[in-house]
């Protein structure tokens, strides 16, 4: 049973004391063949389960199943765990809900291939033989799954919500599908225009990302900024460390998330991920001085899909150089978006999953640019559920 107060040190990197995470992962890895630390070497197995979705990815799994997370450390299993046998994929961290807790839950992020709902309803079964006795999460479900797993006994996450405000965590709002064509022109590079949006389920959102962008672009015209983004590489490692954790020491509502969750991203070296990664670092640049503006991370999930996993803008005025004219700039986060979206269409791609929101604004934040809902869900096990079944 994992109801109980853990060791674990408040250090996430202290060389003593075992987390109680790292216990259960050996446990895990020990009980099941198909189950070992995610790895960046790891990236072949995932090319059969691309459905050009937001998941599976490598770098999906490094962030729903890090071991980052001050809410669940692992010195052993920085990426979390993947479960792979030939046919199905699932991953899987151990988290807490909030940092106090002492209650520890296993979370599966899946599954994709065959037999899904019975490889993921095994593992779980085992786990309790296991004596893990505590709710287990199932999330990334499409919709035809999740009603599977209703039918079988599963219940739905509202009736044990991960986060007090957003029950699904990012899952909660589903707004996370672009259509490139619907929002950047034909062309080249800049000669790309950025549209008003297409059809009446964008009604009230048509001209939104233009307009932010046009004055953004007079913001750097008028202070005459340059926005320079190049590729991201490991040497800028600790000026991404830097951009994440100011976002959020200024972001109003992180809805349980920390910087560390995205650690394993900013990490991860791109060279590992070859042609299937896709990772931007941006400046605000005039003569000599340089403001980091921009962070994003994705990975290839289809021939013409790129999914987004870190998507950080710095909207800090307090950064800006006294002497720059600050109207405008606050148009930055939705520009850095379109600014990368026309570099994409350049690469070819066709669509961009951004994911899905835990709150209502940044769903319609999304909706701006041209995001359409694509139902995702959460279920959870009790720890009944089982009981008295055979374990397999």
């Amino acid at each position: 049973m994992i109801e109980r107060p853990s060791a674990e040190v408040t250090t996430p990197d202290s060389a003593s004391a075992t987390t109680e995470r790292e216990r259960i992962e050996r446990l895990l890895i020990q009980e099941f063949e198909a189950l070992k630390p995610l790895e960046p070497a790891d990236l072949p197995r995932f090319t059969s389960y691309k459905q050009g979705g937001f998941m599976p990815s490598v770098l999906g799994f490094m962030l729903y199943c890090n071991g980052y997370s001050l809410r669940g450390t692992s010195r052993q299993c920085r990426n979390g765990l993947i479960y792979e046998d030939g046919e199905t994929l699932f991953g899987v961290g151990i988290f807490r809900k909030t940092i106090e807790t002492p209650i520890w839950h296993v979370m599966v992020s899946g599954p994709w291939g065959a037999d899904g709902f019975a490889k993921v309803d095994g593992f779980i079964r085992r786990l309790r033989a296991l004596g893990i006795t505590s709710e287990v999460y199932v999330r990334h479900l499409p919709t035809p799954l999740y009603e599977e797993f209703l039918g079988r006994g599963y219940r739905n996450v509202d009736e044990s919500p991960w986060c007090e405000d957003a029950p699904a965590e990012d899952e909660t709002h589903n707004h996370k599908r672009i259509r490139l064509s619907d929002i950047i022109g034909d062309g080249l590079g800049a000669g790309r225009e950025i549209l008003n949006l297409p059809g009446s389920e964008n009604r009230g959102f048509r001209t939104k990302a233009r307009m932010a962008f046009n004055r953004f672009m007079n913001f750097l015209q008028r202070n005459d900024l340059r926005f320079t983004i190049r590729d991201y590489t490991l040497a800028d490692r600790e000026i991404a460390e830097r951009l994440v954790r100011n976002h959020f020491a200024i972001l109003k509502n992180p809805v349980g998330s920390t910087p560390e969750d995205y650690m394993s991203l900013i990490r991860h070296d791109p060279a590992a991920g070859g042609d299937q990664y896709f990772g931007k670092i941006g400046f605000l640049e005039k003569d000599t001085t340089s403001m980091p503006g921009l962070l994003f991370i994705g990975e290839k999930t289809g021939n013409s899909t790129v999914a987004m996993y870190a998507t950080f803008a710095n909207r800090d005025q307090e950064m800006l150089d006294p002497r720059v004219d600050p109207t405008g700039f606050s148009a930055i986060s939705q520009s850095s978006y379109l600014l990368l979206f026309r570099e994409l269409r350049d690469m070819g791609i066709e669509w961009v999953d951004v994911g899905g929101s835990e709150t209502e604004d940044l769903n319609k934040f999304k909706r701006q640019l041209g995001a359409s809902a694509v139902p995702s869900h959460w279920v959870m096990a009790t720890s009944e559920l089982h009981a008295g079944r055979d374990s397999v």
